[in-house]
């Protein structure tokens, strides 16, 4: 399959026993499933005060693997999150970061975020926006944390209408809704579901804003590219969602 995932993680979560693997080991689990290269983030940052400590530890973790490219997560709502930004930078080529509104308590409409935007274009760092990390029914009963609303994402998107985003986490109606008409959105499969995943989506959402995504290790790794089993697409379709897609708007 040779996919590129948009959406896997290492480290630690504290509500789950998920899989903890080197990252080494994580490359061979991805390639036993036909991912040759992924996206991947530190859980670790998730509830850290600060996550600039997770984001060094990935770095060390991922050099030298040249399957994994680490993505880092910034938190906006603290005030040093250009030195979390300015950090990652010097240490490895970043081209995408991260951000998790849910978690960090970030207003997409605020003016941290606003900022964080000029800035990655600036820096020539794509932005991902973290939507959800786990189906929030399933929260621990000890924690209420919910995605981000439909309508604040759809005004923060609408409010940099020039600068490439990447929704991770969207569920199939949102992600249909999120993406018409703002070609400078991508959105992943991690969460949709329906019968005939992909063809159902593909009706729904230009096909080049679509990216394969598995979000590893808290989803089963293998449910992705299942999702492109039985669907009938020509080669060039199911190279670009595979893997064109997620490159060139890296690369962009």
């Amino acid at each position: 399959m040779n996919a590129f995932d948009a959406l896997t993680w290492l480290g630690h979560w504290p509500f789950a026993f998920l899989a903890e693997r080197r990252a080494a080991d994580l490359a061979r689990h991805l390639r036993a499933h036909g991912i040759a290269r992924a996206l991947v983030s530190p859980l670790d940052a998730v509830f850290a005060p600060e996550p600039g400590p997770a984001n060094r530890a990935l770095f060390r973790a991922v050099r030298g693997v040249a399957a994994l490219e680490p993505v880092p997560v910034i938190n906006p709502a603290l005030p040093d999150w250009r030195d979390q930004l300015q950090d990652c930078l010097d240490h490895a080529p970043v081209r995408l970061v991260r951000v998790l509104p849910s978690y960090h308590r970030v207003t997409l409409t605020g003016p941290a975020m606003a900022e964080l935007v000029s800035t990655c274009r600036q820096r020539g760092v794509k932005l991902a926006i973290q939507v959800r990390l786990i189906d929030e029914r399933h929260e621990h009963h000890a924690v209420s944390i919910r995605p981000p609303k439909v309508a604040v994402l759809a005004r923060f998107l609408d409010a940099f209408p020039n600068a490439p985003v990447l929704l991770s986490g969207l569920l199939r109606t949102e992600a249909a809704t999120l993406a018409a008409g703002r070609p400078h959105v991508r959105v992943d499969l991690a969460f949709v579901e329906w019968l005939d995943t992909l063809r159902t989506t593909l009706a729904a959402v230009p096909a080049r804003q679509v990216v394969f995504a598995s979000h590893t290790p808290f989803l089963e790794t293998a449910a992705a590219p299942a999702k492109f089993a039985r669907t009938r697409i020509t080669p060039a379709a199911q190279r670009a969602l595979l893997t064109g897609n997620l490159e060139r708007f890296l690369s962009a």
